[in-house]
Formats: structure tokens, sequence, C-alpha cells
């Protein structure tokens, strides 16, 4: 279950990027 949520926190943080770049 570690592995899910390390994931979902570099997903977040990819996310992030994304969507301050497209704001």
């Amino acid at each position: 279950m570690g592995s899910l949520q390390n994931k979902i926190k570099e997903f977040e943080r990819y996310y992030g990027v994304h969507l301050r770049s497209l704001s």
C-alpha cells in the first residue's frame, strides 16, 4: 500500500506543475 501513496504523491506533484503551467 505504501507504493500507492508514493505514486499518488508524485502524481499530485506532477499534476500541480501542469496545472500551474496551464493556469
